[in-house]
């Protein structure tokens, strides 16, 4: 089944505004001067990518309360500039909302089908990914609940839009413990080109995790592709392991993923990229990347679609 190139391989997602991730990169290697400028700050940024071989970045363009980079002044335009120049692929997502995808009103900051058009039209965009979680709880206790025929116009929506081989699905990792997602997401698959369980394995095992959470979407009835997005971040508030604890899981995995299962997925990517690293929270430290770097990942045997 077709799906579009960019989406193949070994990638990084950034989280929330661009510019956030990309400060984590002005250090890198030989710093830049004080103040640097958003396009100094994405060259150094594909420069890391580019060490990690990878050719793919994800970058969002809104969350459940609207548009990231409303004003211009976060980054995105200077990222998506940097990335077609270095010919890294450029692949938007977002946080699909369910009460935002029951608003039909003309107020495309309400509407996340609108949005999503609007804004890939804005950045010459012709492709997207679709983060959606059926009652997911954020951080500040909200439930993310879905009325099925909503969900159902938000996807028919996006695919006409897009095409299948251009819309992505990115979900919960183990569908075996989000019995909502299983029931709404699963007849929906077919729309995408494929669906990206977040496998992010905080105190467990990463290989073990991984595996178990990609099976439960075959055991779904899902017969569209499958990629992994894996974890590269730590964070306090939300409970994971001390960053040390995090960066041996990220080499586990890099060196001892199973060969015979790099077959059963088309792509490989890392959430997230990091930001203003402490102790406390961040993503994507110097050996993680060093890490990625020596396990050549953009050479694994993915599948072929």
């Amino acid at each position: 089944m077709p799906v579009n190139p960019a989406f193949l391989g070994h990638g990084i997602w950034l989280e929330l505004s661009p510019i956030k991730g990309l400060r984590r990169y002005a250090n890198y290697k030989k710093p830049l001067p004080p103040n640097p400028t958003a396009v100094q700050l994405v060259d150094k940024f594909v420069e890391a990518v580019t060490d990690m071989n990878m050719s793919s970045v994800w970058f969002e363009l809104f969350t459940r309360r609207g548009e990231i980079d409303s004003d211009g002044t976060r980054g995105t335009r200077e990222l998506v500039d940097g990335l077609n120049a270095a010919k890294i692929h450029a692949v938007p997502w977002g946080y699909c909302f369910g009460k935002n995808s029951e608003n039909q009103g003309a107020d495309q900051r309400k509407n996340d089908l609108e949005l999503t058009k609007r804004l890939c039209d804005k950045y010459e965009l012709e492709l997207f990914c679709a983060d959606i979680e059926p009652w997911n709880k954020l951080g500040d206790g909200t439930v993310d609940t879905w009325d099925k025929d909503a969900l159902d116009r938000l996807v028919t929506g996006l695919s006409a839009h897009f095409q299948k081989e251009n819309l992505g699905l990115s979900s919960f990792a183990n569908l075996h413990t989000q019995q909502k997602a299983r029931e709404f997401l699963s007849p929906l698959t077919p729309m995408f080109s494929f669906c990206a369980p977040q496998i992010y394995w905080n105190a467990r095992d990463p290989i073990s995790w991984a595996l178990e959470s990609l099976q439960p979407w075959r055991d779904a009835g899902v017969t569209v592709e499958l990629m992994a997005t894996v974890q590269s971040y730590w964070s306090k508030d939300d409970g994971t392991p001390s960053q040390c604890e995090m960066e041996q899981k990220v080499t586990r995995f890099v060196t001892e993923f199973p060969a015979s299962q790099w077959s059963t997925i088309i792509a490989l990517n890392w959430y997230h990229a990091g930001g203003l690293n402490n102790a406390d929270e961040g993503g994507m430290s110097q050996p993680m990347i060093d890490a990625i770097v020596a396990g050549k990942l953009h050479l694994k045997p993915y599948k072929k679609p």
